[in-house]
């Protein structure tokens, strides 16, 4: 299928991110309601994505060859630790900060992406980025002293912020040579990979989950785990980085809310502030987003 008119391609991929933080946001609340430790957990999550995804991969004509492994090697290693420094975070301390912590990238890639992808910021894009990431501030700093939150935690979520963004930084640079459903595959098989004897020398304890757990286990690996990997690599195929890392600050909030209901953690009023300013900047960002596609040589 060849490429439609960039700005019909540029409007679907701002589409593709948000539709994306909405998988992301389901991931925190699912993994913290399953009664398995977090790297055993999160080694069960990557290879059933990785079966999922290069069956994908397959059904769609393609295959998962050395081109592949070679353009997506340095973003599934970022992917791997990104896993293993996350679902670490969602055990020690609350979902928001887990979630909202690594979020934090906007303020990472407002520096990379004009020097590694020569894109144009505006000065207002990068003040309204700054102002959800006030909002992010003020969740996190309204967590202490909650009995869920904890500063090792914390300090687990800052380091999966320099491996998710790491990450994002390769998968846009990997979309000028795979499509979205080979970028996915291949770095999901590295991450699987790199993620599998942090889990096997952990000393975590393993356990045969029950069924109702493998089913939220599989629901992870493919929604959240494939689905939302795979619109966010095809959406930076189309659409300036920056703009995918600042629009999933969102899936943080929507990990809190959720959590929230279901797993009954507390939200502060200073959370809940920002909370909404953070959705009420991305809000304005994306109803004001220019088409801007970025370069790609592959199909979706």
């Amino acid at each position: 299928m060849g490429d439609t008119a960039p700005a019909d391609r540029s409007h679907l991929g701002y589409g593709a991110a948000i539709a994306a933080l909405v998988f992301w946001g389901a991931q925190a609340v699912i993994a913290k309601g399953i009664d398995i430790d977090p790297l055993p957990l999160v080694f069960l999550r990557i290879w059933i994505a990785v079966v999922f995804s290069i069956g994908v991969l397959r059904v769609s004509g393609s295959r998962l060859d050395r081109r592949v492994l070679r353009y997506s090697l340095i973003g599934g290693v970022a992917f791997g630790l990104d896993l293993v420094f996350f679902f670490t975070s969602i055990k020690l301390t609350t979902v928001a900060n887990a979630t909202i912590i690594p979020s934090m990238q906007p303020v990472l890639l407002v520096f990379a992406a004009p020097i590694l992808f020569h894109e144009r910021i505006s000065r207002n894009d990068v003040g309204w980025a700054g102002v959800a990431i006030v909002g992010v501030s003020l969740v996190v700093f309204g967590a202490s002293g909650l009995p869920e939150w904890s500063p090792a935690g914390d300090l687990w979520a800052v380091a999966t912020l320099f491996a998710w963004t790491s990450y994002f930084m390769a998968s846009k640079a990997a979309r000028a040579h795979l499509s979205a459903a080979e970028f996915t595959a291949g770095a999901s098989l590295v991450a699987a990979i790199v993620v599998t004897p942090f889990a096997a020398f952990s000393g975590q304890a393993w356990v045969m989950p029950t069924a109702g757990e493998w089913f939220w286990i599989a629901m992870m690996a493919v929604g959240p785990g494939w689905a939302g990997h795979f619109l966010m690599n095809w959406a930076l195929g189309h659409v300036p980085i920056w703009f995918g890392g600042t629009v999933a600050l969102a899936a943080p909030v929507a990990s809190a809310i959720l959590a929230a209901v279901f797993l009954g953690e507390n939200v502060t009023g200073v959370q809940a502030t920002g909370m909404f300013v953070t959705v009420g900047s991305l809000a304005y960002i994306t109803l004001r987003s220019q088409t801007v596609p970025a370069p790609q040589t592959k199909p979706a």
